[in-house]
């Protein structure tokens, strides 16, 4: 509390939470947090899952994780060429959450009679969900910002989403 406070009453703050009036930027530093919550504490708890009730090695994990990470990676750079293309990039964001919300609904059923086999699909689309959501969510967030905030605006919402990583981490942890 102490910290919003100083940085909304200094004349220079390091984040400058002025920039949340602006509608696009404030939805998106949400989404962003949301979006962190629910990957990091997914990501924390999987290797966890793995290794623990079914035994893998780290590499194992690894290897089992991989196939997501890789997806996410090549919808990104797809994402990054072809958003120039879209007259507004919401829609890929909204479908990229629905498929993202329904890769977690999958894995929340996990049990210990689920192995690495049941976690392939539904991680191969969470990368893509990821993917679709990243680079378009980041433009549309930062775009109706003037040149002399933009430097701001970015380190604010890139603060949130390893914010909302955190509490998801711990959550999940808590849980």
């Amino acid at each position: 509390a102490w910290l919003v406070w100083h940085e909304l009453h200094t004349d220079e703050p390091v984040i400058n939470f002025h920039l949340l009036k602006n509608r696009q930027l404030a939805t998106g530093v949400l989404m962003g947090a949301v979006l962190g919550f629910a990957l990091f504490g997914s990501v924390f708890v999987l290797p966890i899952f793995l290794q623990s009730l079914h035994g893998l090695t780290a590499n194992q994990t690894g290897l089992v994780i991989l196939p997501g990470a890789i997806a996410s990676a090549v919808t990104m750079a797809i994402m990054g060429r072809r958003l120039r293309m879209l007259p507004d990039g919401r829609p890929v964001i909204l479908f990229g959450a629905l498929l993202f919300g329904a890769c977690m609904y999958e894995l929340a059923f996990l049990s210990f009679d689920s192995g690495a086999h049941d976690l392939f699909w539904p991680l191969i689309l969470r990368g893509v969900a990821l993917g679709m959501m990243f680079i378009p969510l980041n433009a549309i967030a930062l775009a109706e910002l003037a040149p002399r905030d933009m430097a701001n605006g970015t380190g604010l919402f890139n603060l949130t989403r390893p914010l909302g990583g955190s509490i998801g981490i711990a959550v999940v942890a808590t849980l």
